[in-house]
């Protein structure tokens, strides 16, 4: 029933119930919750909505774990999928010693190829020859150079992108990378291997502490890539953080650096990664 208060007849204002200083109607605490705004670290809940952090536990809000940083990388496919520009040329004679200028598609004289070192042969006996590049073949990380990884059968130096984990909650929280779930379609492959960075490490990260998760992009040809990788923690409300992880590796003719050709990249949002299962078996695997 609406209530009208008439100046002449003497009643007084009707005080906001979600500013009365009291715990009244659907509030889970004092002017917060239910029908009022949420309420602060350390305020009653019924639900995640009573709070500014999202998260209820025990009937208590709690503040946001984690602070993450994402990864949505774009990289050159390349002799290291680096992301480093290469020097365009006209002629072989701009290249370096053993190497001639390939894909040459303009006007003479315009600096349209790229300096590479081999066309669909010309490497030495236990290496083929990728998109100009002569590359060790292998079948095992193991058998590949000092920080490169065998992808697809062939070494690469993969493209690197961290997590940085930082601890904003009261209390310590230990991050499980070791046993984490890769989740996504054949194309999370790319993203099936990550390291701590660093010093830092699997254990208990100290409130206001961080840590790094390292992620190695691998990407077996050019293409985009998206995947979802859940690490386990100990938080009773984030039993499972998920990091999204978008990558799209492309030609070095499609460098914004050089030429400005590279196309928008792939859509990221949350929106994307849901409904995703487990993902195929991958070969090496991840937390290596």
């Amino acid at each position: 029933m609406a209530l009208l208060c008439l100046a002449l007849a003497g009643c007084e204002g009707v005080v906001d119930p979600c500013e009365d200083g009291e715990q009244n109607g659907g509030e889970t605490d004092v002017d917060c919750g239910g029908s009022c705004g949420p309420c602060g670290d350390g305020g009653g809940c019924s639900t995640g909505d009573d709070c500014s952090s999202g998260r209820c536990i025990s009937g208590i809000c709690r503040p946001q774990p984690l602070l993450l940083i994402g990864l949505n990388a774009r990289v050159l496919f390349g002799r290291t999928v680096s992301g480093e520009p290469e020097d365009r040329c006209s002629d072989s004679s701009q290249c370096s010693a053993g190497q001639f200028c390939q894909w040459l598609d303009a006007e003479p004289g315009e600096k349209s190829g790229y300096c590479r070192e081999c066309d669909d042969g010309g490497c030495e006996p236990g290496a083929v020859c990728d998109r100009g590049w002569c590359h060790a073949t292998c079948t095992a990380d193991t058998e590949c150079g000092a920080g490169q990884r065998c992808t697809n059968g062939i070494c690469r130096k993969p493209h690197r992108a961290e997590f940085v984990l930082c601890n904003t909650g009261g209390g310590e929280l230990n991050v499980d990378a070791d046993h984490a779930e890769l989740l996504g379609g054949a194309d999370a492959c790319a993203f099936a291997r990550w390291q701590w960075a660093g010093e830092t490490g699997p254990g208990a990260v100290a409130p206001g502490a961080c840590t790094a998760l390292q992620i190695l992009f691998t990407p077996p040809e050019p293409g985009l890539y998206r995947a979802r990788l859940d690490l386990l923690t100990d938080d009773p409300g984030l039993a499972r953080l998920p990091l999204m992880l978008c990558g799209e590796a492309v030609e070095a003719a499609c460098d914004p650096r050089l030429d400005g050709q590279c196309p928008d990249f792939m859509p990221c949002g949350e929106e994307q990664f849901t409904g995703l299962g487990p993902a195929p078996a991958c070969g090496q695997g991840g937390g290596k």
